[in-house]
Order: C-alpha cells, then structure tokens, then sequence
C-alpha cells in the first residue's frame, strides 16, 4: 500500500512538472512571436533608425518569476508529501530474531541472539542474551522493548491457560481410563466368583444325587 502511495505522489509530481514546462514553453513561445511582431512593425515605421534593439515586455520577466516561485512551492508541497508518508510509514516488525537481527553485542564480542522467555514469571516476553550461553559463554541478558509486548503477553497467557486446560483434561482422562479398569477388574473378579459358586453348587447337585442313588440301592437290597 506504500508502494503504491510513493508511485501516485512521484507519477502526479512528475505529471504536473510536465505540465508547467509545457505552459512555459508556449507563453514564452507566445511571448517571443509577440516581440518578434512589435519589432517587425517598428522596423517597418523607423528603417533608419539605430534604436533597434529588442523590444522586452516586463510582462515576460514576471512570468518567468512566477513560474519559478510556482514550481518552488511544488516542490516543497511534494517534499512535505513524502516526508509525510515516509513519516507514516509503519515500523518494521521485529517479532523474529532471525529476520530482523539486533545491533547489540555480548560481553564475548559476538552479536547477540534474540529469545523468548518461557518463565511463569514473564512468559512470551523477548530478551537478549549470549549466543553461546549453554556451552559456558557469558552471563549477557536484556529485555527486548518491543511496541507489540503486550500483545505476545496476552497470547502467552493464553497460551498458559490452554496448556492448564489440556493436562487438566489429560488428568480427567487419566482418571476415566482408570475407573474404566477398576470396572472390569471388579467385573473379572464377579464372574470368577460366581465360576467358584456354579462349580460348588455342582459338586453339591452330585453328592445329593449320589445320596439318593445310594439310598434307593440300600432299600432295595435290604428288601
């Protein structure tokens, strides 16, 4: 969109100083074929005469200054046009520290390196620190001031809350799974109980049934 406002206010001034050469050109054109005319008819009224020099209308020179003061004060508007826009012209952003790299160096003489802090204390907030600082470099460490910190504090913090949320449901989860063992356990322990009761009550359906058998030999063999 800048792009595009730098092209119209350079292609307008550029097409407006066009115009005012032109008007120039022919009002001095005109003026010209007029002293031509005026010098042509007084050299016709005094041939002899020695006063024939050229005949300069002041009208001419005030023009000239005209058009001079008025493309002075072009250019001045299309100077205050361009600084106005190179004065709204947003900031380049500075969110990555590989895109946008820092003029700033550690104690060990290397450029710094810019991160994110994870902290609970200052979560998504950027610093500057030593490249070197997991293999013993120095203890370098400043805050990076950044317009937009608010805003990565407030996704930050989200984003915290829905870490909270999601071990929140992984706990829940945890927990499910958990009672869902605990049923099937008690309900292997309730079939393996009632396997023990179906074979007592078995064993005992034989031993009545093996009493009567016994009984019913017993009278027969004593009648």
């Amino acid at each position: 969109m800048m792009e595009l406002c730098w092209l119209l206010s350079y292609f307008f001034s550029s097409k407006v100083l066009d115009l005012e050469t032109v008007e120039f050109q022919v009002l001095k054109r005109s003026e010209l074929y007029e002293i031509r005319e005026v010098e042509a008819s007084r050299s016709r009224c005094s041939s002899h005469s020695d006063e024939s020099k050229p005949l300069l209308f002041p009208r001419s020179s005030s023009f000239l200054r005209t058009w001079q003061k008025r493309r002075h004060l072009l250019m001045r508007s299309t100077d205050w046009e361009s600084e106005q826009l190179e004065r709204d012209k947003p900031p380049m952003s500075s969110s990555s520290s590989f895109l946008s790299p820092s003029n700033l160096f550690c104690d060990c003489g290397l450029r710094d390196q810019l991160r994110t802090s994870k902290t609970p204390s200052n979560p998504g907030k950027k610093f500057h620190g030593c490249k070197n600082w997991q293999k013993g470099g120095c203890k370098f460490f400043k805050w990076e001031d950044e317009a937009n910190s608010s805003n990565n504090q407030l996704l930050a913090n989200e984003l915290i809350e829905l870490k909270n949320k999601m071990l929140l449901l992984e706990a829940e989860n945890k927990k499910m799974k958990e009672s869902v063992e605990l049923q099937f356990h008690a309900q292997d322990i309730y079939v393996e109980e009632f396997s023990k009761i179906r074979q007592k009550i078995w064993k005992l359906e034989v031993f009545v049934a093996a009493t009567w058998v016994l009984f019913i030999i017993f009278n027969f063999v004593k009648w």
